[in-house]
C-alpha cells in the first residue's frame, strides 16, 4: 500500500485538498526514496492496479520500469483511504474538534478557554492534535485546575486527579505552566515556575506570610496585636483568610521586602509593618493586603517597597503597584543605592537590558537607565554584605 500511503500523504499536506468537497486533479511525481521505502515492483504493480480501477492515470518514463507520475481526482480520496484503513482527515478532524468544544464547555477560566479557541484555529488549519492517553489526560487535568478557586497542596492535587501524588509534577506540571505562561494574561513574564503554580492554586507547601510590626488582628474573639513579636511572626494559610484586621491600626507606613535575609535584618519600628513579599505575593496573600489597604485607606500611610535592583525586582515593584498598593514608592530602588553597592554587581545578559528598557515606570526610570548603561544588576542581598569596597 506504499503508493496509496504517499498519495494520501500529499493530500493531507494540503491546507484545502483533504476537506469535504474538494474536488480537481492532482500529479505526484514518482521519486527514488519512494522506490527505495517501498520497493519499486510494489510499487509498479500497485500503480497498475489503481490504473485498473481508474483510480490513477499512469505516465511512464519506460513502460514497465519506471513511473513518471501518476495523476489521481480529488474525489476518489474516499476510496483511497478504504484502501489503506485510514480514517480520512478530515473526520479525524471533525472527531477532535468535536472534543474540544465539549471540552471547552466545561471551562470558565479566560486563559483556558483562550487555550481551546487557539486549539480550535488550529483545527480549523488543517493542524491535527494527538488525542492519545497523554493529552485527554491532560485535558482533565486542566478541567480540575479550571474548578480550583482556593490553594490546594501539589501533592494533594495530585493524588486526587490521578491517583497518585506524584504525577501532576512528573508528567504535566511542565505542559500546564506552558501553557499558563502563553494565554494566562495577568501572569508576569517574570515569574518562575512555583509562582506561576501559585497562581493557579497549586501550593508546594502551605501558605505562610510573615510580617513584623504594628498590626492588630482579630481572631476567633481574641485581639492580636502583633506589635509584641519585635523579631516578626509568621501569619498562617488559615490565619490570612480567617483573620479579621481591626479598623483602629496605628500603621503610618507599610515596607514589603523582596527577599528574606533583608526582610529579617530590618529592625522593628514603631508604626511601620514590614512584609516580606517572597517575590511575587500569592493570591491569597494579595486578598489579605488588599483588605488591609481599604482598612487603611483613610489615614495617611506610605507605602514602599525594596528588592533586587535588576528586571525582577523592576516587575515585582510594577506588580505591587498594580495589584495591592497603588500608592506605593520605592525604598533603596535609585541610583543612589546603585552607586553605593555596585561593586557587588553581576553583570546582566543583554536580554535584561532589552527588557528593562522596555518598561515604563516613572519612578523607577533613572535606575532603570543606570543598571542599563553600566550593564551590572545588584541583588538585595547585597545590602547586607560588611566591609565594602566603596560606599563606607
Amino acid at each position: 500500500m506504499g503508493l496509496t500511503e504517499i498519495i494520501i500523504e500529499k493530500i493531507e499536506r494540503s491546507s484545502v485538498d483533504w476537506r469535504i468537497g474538494a474536488s480537481g486533479f492532482r500529479n505526484l511525481k514518482i521519486q527514488g526514496w519512494m522506490y527505495k521505502q517501498y520497493g519499486r515492483e510494489e510499487m509498479i504493480k500497485e500503480a497498475r492496479e489503481l490504473e485498473q480501477t481508474g483510480l490513477l492515470k499512469i505516465k511512464w518514463e519506460s513502460y514497465d520500469f519506471d513511473i513518471g507520475e501518476v495523476k489521481f481526482q480529488l474525489g476518489d480520496q474516499e476510496e483511497f483511504y478504504k484502501r489503506s484503513g485510514k480514517i480520512p482527515k478530515r473526520d479525524r478532524i471533525q472527531q477532535q474538534e468535536d472534543y474540544v468544544k465539549n471540552w471547552l464547555a466545561c471551562i470558565s477560566s479566560p486563559w483556558l478557554k483562550a487555550y481551546g479557541e487557539d486549539l480550535q484555529r488550529d483545527l480549523e488549519k488543517g493542524k491535527e492534535l494527538d488525542l492519545g492517553e497523554y493529552n485527554q489526560q491532560l485535558f482533565y487535568c486542566l478541567e480540575e485546575l479550571d474548578c480550583l478557586r482556593e490553594p490546594i497542596l501539589k501533592k494533594v492535587f495530585s493524588k486526587y486527579v490521578f491517583g497518585g501524588s506524584k504525577v501532576f509534577e512528573n508528567q504535566y506540571q511542565d505542559a500546564v505552566i506552558r501553557i499558563a505562561r502563553r494565554k494566562k494574561a495577568d501572569l508576569d513574564d517574570n515569574m518562575d515556575d512555583h509562582t506561576i503554580l501559585r497562581e493557579l492554586f497549586i501550593e508546594e507547601y502551605s501558605q505562610e506570610m510573615s510580617v513584623k510590626g504594628n498590626l492588630v488582628l482579630e481572631l476567633e474573639g481574641k485581639i492580636l496585636d502583633l506589635s509584641a513579636f519585635v523579631y516578626g511572626v509568621v501569619l498562617t494559610s488559615a490565619t490570612i483568610e480567617k483573620a479579621g484586621i481591626k479598623e483602629n491600626q496605628k500603621i503610618t507606613k507599610v515596607v514589603t521586602v523582596e527577599n528574606k535575609a533583608n526582610y529579617i535584618s530590618m529592625p522593628y519600628e514603631d508604626n511601620t509593618l514590614i512584609i516580606f513579599s517572597h517575590g511575587y505575593f500569592s493570591p491569597k496573600e494579595r486578598v489579605f493586603l488588599k483588605r488591609l489597604y481599604h482598612v487603611l485607606k483613610d489615614k495617611k500611610v506610605q507605602y514602599y517597597h525594596t528588592g533586587d535592583l535588576d528586571f525582577g525586582g523592576v516587575r515585582i515593584f510594577q506588580f505591587i503597584k498594580k495589584e495591592i498598593f497603588p500608592e506605593v514608592q520605592p525604598f533603596m530602588m535609585d541610583v543612589n543605592t546603585f552607586e553605593r553597592y555596585k561593586d557587588l554587581g553581576e553583570k546582566a545578559d543583554e536580554g535584561i537590558c532589552r527588557k528593562l528598557r522596555g518598561i515604563k515606570e516613572p519612578v523607577l526610570q533613572n535606575l532603570i537607565d543606570k543598571i542599563c548603561d553600566e550593564g551590572l544588576v545588584i541583588e538585595q542581598e547585597s545590602f547586607l554584605v560588611p566591609h565594602r569596597k566603596a560606599g563606607n
